[in-house]
């Protein structure tokens, strides 16, 4: 089981995280689809859930009133561990602009379930030119004073969540589905997007 810097997504709508690993143990959290988990390397267990072979891998997530990072275990069927994801054969979402935080996403997307991708650099137009995108193989563009940095890539999906998958680089971009429409974590309202 490969993280991308060793962080992992959360693969359905909700998820517990246990104390220990095992359905009998206490819940001490929930995530949600979508927000990543940090694999803590070297400590799994093997285990059948459900009908479903896997493992309890123990994560790191959010921080409690303390400040400390709490750590618990999740089942790993319940996580977007690379491998499980493929590419679908027909995607029907032609757009998505979402925004969460100060970042904001805009993708054209093909029913080959590839997709071009843009975004904001610099929040209120305060860039400069020498400003950079976060990854060298992005295209810069400056438009009225903003810059934006774009690039392309391949969606694969794994149960309700999508992978933005760039071309040539690993990433930790995920949107994910909910009743058909394009969703980002922590967006406020997801978005049917399947027409022009």
């Amino acid at each position: 089981m490969e993280a991308k810097d060793g962080y992992l997504p959360v693969a359905a709508s909700i998820v517990n995280v246990r104390k220990e690993p095992s359905l009998n143990s206490p819940v001490v959290s929930q995530i949600t689809i979508g927000n990543l988990v940090k694999i803590i390397p070297n400590k799994k267990v093997k285990d059948k859930v459900n009908s479903v072979n896997g493992f309890w891998v123990n994560v790191e997530i959010g921080y409690n009133i303390k400040s400390k990072l709490k750590d618990g275990w999740v089942f790993d069927n319940y996580l977007g561990v690379p491998e499980k994801f493929s590419k679908p054969t027909n995607w029907l979402h032609k757009k998505f602009n979402g925004c969460s935080g100060d970042y904001c996403l805009t993708l054209k997307m093909k029913p080959n379930a590839t997709y071009t991708y843009s975004y904001e650099l610099c929040a209120d137009g305060n860039c400069n030119e020498q400003t950079s995108c976060y990854e060298k193989s992005e295209k810069k563009i400056s438009h009225n004073g903003y810059i934006l940095c774009g690039g392309s890539g391949v969606i694969k999906v794994y149960k309700n969540l999508v992978w933005l998958q760039k071309f040539g680089k690993e990433t930790n971009e995920y949107l994910f589905l909910k009743e058909n429409k394009l969703c980002m974590p922590d967006m406020d309202e997801c978005i049917d997007q399947t027409k022009e």
